[in-house]
């Protein structure tokens, strides 16, 4: 499911989420611990509270025109007036509390000012903003119950309390929620942020250095004047021979540069497909809406390419806060003991602990696909229980490796090492380097947890899955990276079938540039396959069977012509591209371009 809306609104606002987990009711539910007084308390004000909760989803009847929207909220309403308060008419007849009773009791302040709010957007806002509000409360419920069931195995048979953490925690529960997620999805669509160049997934733009593909792509882009690459080596924060950035400083930089820049318009509006009337009059477009791309445009371009469009499954990896993070156990280092501190924080694990931590992926709950959906997961971004899934040692032997390290408490290298990377420039946050997940929220929390250094840790922004959508480029895209139906219509990153944010800036680039030279009456050569910019166009224009997104990496570029040792072979390659590069730049500085 796309719910990009949805995790986005979770993610930003996780601390209260968090707060909910730790807060004594909750525990004392769990554990069974809770005074009944308090619980009657409790019991009391949510009464209370679901009849300005049913009215607040009758609103969303009135100011919907579409009847499938209606039809929800209509259900909804009967849902919380018959099941929902069923659970609460059981446990008042348990205490001796009459429906007479309770409609006596007046509202608690708390109780008044959340309600308030909900009776304004109700009355203020439209359907999508009414769903938000009653959303997060639905989602709450399950999102407690379904943590204490994973944590407390024996709650859901308490004598008391077991009746509400089971109906919380139920899969018919769970069931009307996802129904009320797909409307939020659907009624948000055209909904758009104020910041560009959101870096939804990870805060890195891979290694900075020349022996590697994605750092010859960077280094080509800052000598085509790339403004973006700009934007990110100022915003840049440690992470060692990586360049990452702090992504909230890069966001707002882009937008101030496009905001500013007297040859651009910035309309912000949802394009719904390649027919859409905001569309006309245009002489060339260019669609760059990469993994965001809505469900209507997707299809709309999956259409003009005559064939079901490709997608494939993304995953972003859990950013905790830095002063959960327990620094008896964490250690600043790099791999090998190189000079300084060391841009990355290490979490060392032996092995008893690492197989607690293998296990708890292999158990923990997954999100679940739609029945349609066939999972597509790119390589570079397996989700880190799907690895596990491959063997035991899978993740000791990749992402989580030791070697190179030592445990300061051991003087022994560990088991097994995750390593959290700053994601702001003053280290507030980390991310879990190689964590991109698809366990649900709860599952991440118990899991992560098991993590020495993490046992305490708490969650910024929690791991998720998201679906990219590409076409297959060689047959779908000319050699102008235009659709071959509609060539006046032009895909630029990751929609074209590039993988990673600076592939996708390359391919953006690629098509300005190319379009600039055609209207100022040039051509624009591409550079040679030898260089990672015309390795990465190559690939997009090279049939294949079956085509798959890619990094930028020397396998897409040429063999060798002579014979290069297997450990001369990436610098070798990057020497050659180097030069190639050069030749090329120099070639249009000739021609005037």
């Amino acid at each position: 499911m796309n719910n990009k809306t949805t995790e986005r609104l979770l993610a930003a606002t996780q601390d209260i989420w968090e707060g909910y987990l730790n807060h004594p009711f909750v525990h004392g539910i769990a554990d069974g611990s809770l005074d009944i007084q308090k619980f009657r308390f409790y019991l009391l004000q949510d009464y209370v509270y679901l009849f300005d909760y049913a009215k607040v989803f009758a609103q969303g009847v009135v100011k919907s025109r579409d009847p499938e929207i209606m039809r929800v909220f209509a259900t909804s309403v009967a849902n919380i007036l018959g099941g929902e308060m069923n659970i609460h008419r059981g446990y008042m007849g348990r205490l001796g509390i009459t429906e007479e009773d309770a409609e006596r009791v007046k509202p608690s302040l708390n109780n008044e000012s959340y309600t308030s709010y909900m009776r304004a957007v109700a009355a203020e806002e439209g359907p999508a903003e009414i769903m938000a509000a009653v959303l997060s409360c639905a989602l709450s419920y399950e999102y407690i119950a379904k943590w204490i069931v994973d944590n407390y195995p024996n709650a859901d048979q308490h004598e008391f309390y077991g009746e509400w953490v089971q109906g919380y925690a139920s899969e018919d529960y769970a069931a009307e929620n996802r129904k009320l997620v797909a409307y939020m999805e659907r009624l948000s669509e055209g909904y758009t942020e104020p910041q560009l160049a959101e870096l939804v997934c990870s805060n890195s733009l891979r290694s900075d250095e020349l022996a590697s593909g994605v750092g010859l792509i960077k280094q080509e882009l800052r000598e085509l004047g790339s403004a973006l690459m700009a934007v990110a080596d100022a915003t840049r924060v440690p992470a060692g021979k990586a360049l990452a950035v702090d992504r909230e400083l890069f966001a707002g930089k882009v937008t101030e540069l496009v905001e500013a820049e007297p040859n651009i318009t910035l309309v912000r509006k949802a394009i719904a497909d390649l027919d859409d009337p905001a569309l006309e009059g245009f002489e060339r477009v260019v669609i760059s809406a990469g993994p965001l791309a809505s469900e209507s445009l997707s299809a709309s371009i999956a259409r003009a390419v005559g064939a079901e469009h490709l997608y494939f499954y993304d995953a972003i990896a859990p950013i905790v806060a830095a002063d959960s993070i327990d620094m008896g156990i964490a250690f600043w280092g790099s791999r090998y003991g190189e000079p300084g501190e060391g841009d990355y924080l290490n979490c060392p694990m032996n092995e008893d602990e690492y197989k607690a931590f293998y296990q708890g992926l292999l158990d923990g709950e997954k999100v679940a696909s739609r029945e349609f959906e066939q999972e597509k997961h790119f390589e570079g971004c397996m989700p880190v229980e799907a690895l596990a899934a491959r063997g035991e040692k899978t993740l000791a032997f990749g992402p989580l490796k030791p070697v190179g390290f030592t445990d300061p408490r051991t003087g022994r290298r560990p088991f097994a090492l995750l390593q959290l990377r700053p994601e702001n420039g003053n280290k507030t946050m980390f991310n879990l380097v190689g964590c991109q997940t698809k366990l649900t929220y709860p599952a991440q929390a118990v899991c992560f947890r098991k993590v020495p250094g993490l046992e305490h840790a708490e969650f910024v922004r929690f791991g998720s899955m998201h679906r990219n959508t590409y076409v297959n480029a060689p047959v779908s895209l000319n050699e102008e990276l235009a659709l071959k139906s509609r060539p006046n219509v032009h895909l630029a990153g990751q929609i074209t079938g590039v993988e990673g944010y600076v592939e996708s800036i390359a391919c953006g680039l690629w098509v300005g540039q190319m379009l600039a030279a055609k209207l100022a009456g040039r051509s624009l050569p591409k550079p040679p396959a030898t260089t990672a910019l015309g390795a990465l166009l190559n690939h997009l224009s090279t049939p294949a069977k079956h085509f798959q997104p890619s990094n930028v990496h020397f396998g897409l570029m040429p063999e060798p012509e002579v014979r290069v040792k297997k450990k001369e072979r990436k610098q070798w390659y990057a020497d050659r591209a180097r030069a190639a590069f050069g030749e090329w730049l120099k070639g249009l500085e000739k021609e005037g371009d």
